[in-house]
């Protein structure tokens, strides 16, 4: 199986980091941090690790950028504790335990630096204007995450929170009456992202993830009664021994938007929001019944107004697109200084170490 999602994304709070829950230290046997410039070749790397062990019918989980959603920030494969990741900004990472378990490859040695001389003001350049298009895509953000949580905490006091509550403990005897860990400990949570905001738009690799799952449907006009519902369901799975792994929203990013229930071959999703799951549903789960009505009607004014939302979302996008030609611009120069020859010996004696490591293991 290959899991395709994402461990950062663009948000109203700025750029959120959750490559931590990639593969924890914890439960690692080996984790290379790969440093170096744009174009020095560190997805292309991943790429081919990732289809290595894919051959093979190891499943392998592909963390997507969500700048460019055809390159990788990072991979993962679980059965051998192995990841790998992209370290450098804007998700800057270092090991924590050194050699033992955590690795840097400096991609950075195959640069001819004297081939890099006559770009210096084009890079500079560059990423000074990368810089400001971030400010705006950030602003742009900012401004939807107002709006979203000034509906958010208007509506809340039309919600009654009990019946949610009371609505997923009744799910959860339904779902996994047949599921109950044997586990006295509690299960392993993830927080990631299955969705970003992209130049290409919002991107969603749902349908890739769930197309296995049986699929549950949480209904609610107000969204954060959905994220309430969520909450509470992660909370008591988890305490029940179940691993979860928890999706957020990127235009909400305190809020989940998923669940899944790799155990089990279940999913949880909203459905009926501005990007909601559009896949095959087994079941939707109402919580329109759990809304006073008439609080809600006096609050009905704040609703969101959806012509501003999308152009500001449109704006984000067009920002990020522009972003992303600087950033490519940037690739090429520093491929034209790459010793690719130098870097793929290298690639390929890691990647055999990680196949006998994968062979010793199983």
């Amino acid at each position: 199986m290959i899991a395709h999602m994402f461990a950062g994304a663009s948000t109203p709070i700025g750029f959120v980091d959750l490559f931590d829950n990639i593969l924890p230290v914890a439960e690692a046997k080996t984790r290379l941090f790969l440093k170096g410039a744009s174009g020095s070749g560190k997805s292309t790397f991943m790429k081919k690790v990732a289809a290595q062990f894919e051959a093979r019918g190891i499943s392998t989980e592909r963390f997507h950028c969500a700048n460019d959603a055809d390159s990788l920030d990072a991979i993962m494969i679980p059965s051998i504790g192995v990841s790998i990741m992209d370290a450098t900004s804007p998700h800057s990472h270092d090991p924590e335990i050194a050699i033992a378990i955590d690795r840097i490859l400096d991609f950075a040695v195959f640069i001819d630096d004297r081939k890099l001389e006559p770009y210096l003001d084009e890079l500079k350049s560059l990423a000074a204007n990368k810089k400001l298009l971030t400010k705006k895509v950030t602003s742009y953000l900012a401004a939807v995450g107002s709006m979203y949580d000034a509906e958010n905490n208007a509506f809340e006091s039309a919600l009654d929170k009990r019946s949610i509550k009371a609505r997923v403990k009744k799910c959860l005897d339904h779902l996994y009456t047949d599921a109950q860990s044997s586990s006295q400990e509690r299960g392993r949570s993830r927080k990631l992202f299955l969705s970003a905001l992209t130049p290409d738009g919002f991107v969603s690799f749902a349908d890739k993830l769930f197309r296995e799952c049986k699929v549950y449907g949480v209904s609610c006009d107000i969204g954060v009664g959905r994220n309430i519902f969520m909450e509470e369901l992660k909370n008591l799975t988890i305490s029940r021994g179940i691993d979860v792994t928890s999706f957020y929203n990127p235009i909400s990013p305190t809020q989940v938007e998923s669940l899944y229930f790799p155990q089990m071959s279940v999913a949880i999703t909203c459905v009926g929001g501005r990007f909601s799951y559009d896949g095959t549903i087994e079941e939707i789960i109402e919580l329109n019944d759990c809304i006073y009505e008439e609080v809600l009607d006096s609050v009905g004014i704040l609703e969101q107004d959806c012509d501003v939302l999308n152009r500001l979302l449109d704006k984000s996008i067009s920002a990020m697109y522009c972003a992303r030609k600087l950033h490519a611009r940037t690739e090429e120069i520093y491929i034209s200084t790459m010793n690719f020859d130098g870097l793929n010996k290298e690639s390929e004696a890691i990647i055999q170490d990680l196949l006998m490591l994968c062979d010793t293991t199983n």
